[in-house]
């Protein structure tokens, strides 16, 4: 591995940290997209926009604290496809 991927991939141990256990927010995302994707009553476009909340929890989070450069990156193009994905719902 190239030392400038290395220091991307790694936290300041020296530890790879690429993928990591699911936290709070992602296990919400999850179920919440399942049950929109399930729902085809009125509620689906409040589970839709729950889940994109806790996204962008989860997002906004690795943005701010992720342990590796990559996860910093993972965040903010989550809350950037999140942003679009938003738009391209709110225009006509």
């Amino acid at each position: 591995m190239s030392s400038a991927l290395r220091r991307f991939v790694t936290d300041h141990h020296g530890r790879v940290v690429v993928a990591e256990p699911p936290n709070g927010p992602i296990l919400a995302w999850t179920m919440l997209a399942v049950a929109a994707r399930a729902s085809a009553g009125p509620a689906k476009p409040l589970l839709r926009a729950a889940g994109d909340a806790a996204l962008a929890w989860w997002a906004g989070s690795e943005l701010l604290d992720g342990d590796s450069p990559f996860r910093r990156t993972l965040g903010g193009a989550t809350l950037l496809l999140l942003a679009n994905k938003r738009l391209r719902r709110a225009t006509p």
